[in-house]
């Protein structure tokens, strides 16, 4: 991503593995400076296991982001997902630089 061009409206994807039986929500923490997020979409009770084969996982959350254009610099977010009773998070990197080329 480049410093003046910000990126208005993705998402990041998450996959939650394991079985759960209450809803996941969805959401980010940490945003970086006048970042904002309509949040994830809910996880309903479920599971989901890595394939086998070639260790691939559905994927089946997803969470909004907006970014702004932002000073060059490296900004991590973290992508949480809670039940109520427990959350797990990983960190997302977002490398903002001065040119794509």
């Amino acid at each position: 991503m480049t410093s003046s061009g910000g990126h208005p409206g993705t998402y990041f994807i998450a996959a939650v593995v394991g079985t759960w039986s209450t809803t996941v929500q969805i959401a980010l923490q940490n945003l970086p400076p006048g970042a904002t997020s309509m949040g994830g979409t809910p996880i309903a009770p479920g599971s989901n296991y890595p394939d086998p084969d070639d260790g691939s996982t559905t994927v089946n959350g997803f969470v909004h982001i907006s970014i702004p254009p932002l000073p060059v610099g490296v900004y991590t977010t973290l992508v949480t997902a809670s039940d109520g009773t427990e959350t797990q998070s990983y960190p997302v990197t977002i490398n903002v630089k001065q040119s794509c080329y």
